[in-house]
Order: C-alpha cells, then structure tokens, then sequence
C-alpha cells in the first residue's frame, strides 16, 4: 500500500489536499451560518419569552388577587361548593390535621 502511494505524483496530493480543504472548509461555513441564523432566531423571540414569563408570574398562586371570582356568582358558587376530589379530600384532612405553627 506504502508503495502504491509513493507512486502518486505530488501535483495530485495538491489536488487530492485543495478538494479535501474545500470541502470541509464549505461544511465550516455552512455549519457556521446555520448556527448565527439560528443565533439571530432566538434573539428574535427574546419579547416573546419576555411577555411569556410575565404571564407565567401572573398565574402563580401567591399573586393578589389570582382566585378572585370577579363578578361570576356561578364560578364563585362553584369554587367555595362542596368537592368530590379524593386526592384534594385526602390533602385537605392532611393539612387541617397538623399542628399549627407559631
């Protein structure tokens, strides 16, 4: 094998070395591009992640006001009614049966 390649003339290494070069020096330069449009995509959506968090911040359960019923009597009916929820009845005789802090 060592003797069949010895017998290559050097101007097709050169070819053989500036194919193999532009080759993965193409594949480079699109990988590269790729990733700095992906980059600039995600900056992009950057408000839109932004509004999204807030959101999120406003639907936890410590923010004032979040269970207020407004003016719906049947959602404010609905939600101090009576419910037929093992798993929420099995937490609530859980916590009414510890002791109290403080």
């Amino acid at each position: 094998r060592m003797a069949g390649l010895a017998l290559v003339p050097e101007p097709l290494w050169w070819l053989l070395g500036v194919v193999v070069s532009f080759f993965f020096g193409a594949r480079g330069q699109v990988k590269s591009q790729d990733f700095q449009k992906s980059i600039a995509a995600t900056i992009a959506r950057a408000p839109q992640v932004v509004a999204s968090i807030e959101q999120i911040r406003e639907l936890r359960a410590d923010s004032p006001g979040v269970a207020d019923t407004g003016s719906d009597a049947v959602l404010a009916v609905e939600a101090l009614g009576k419910s037929d929820n093992a798993a929420f009845a099995d937490w609530k005789g859980k916590v009414a049966s510890r002791p109290a802090k403080g």
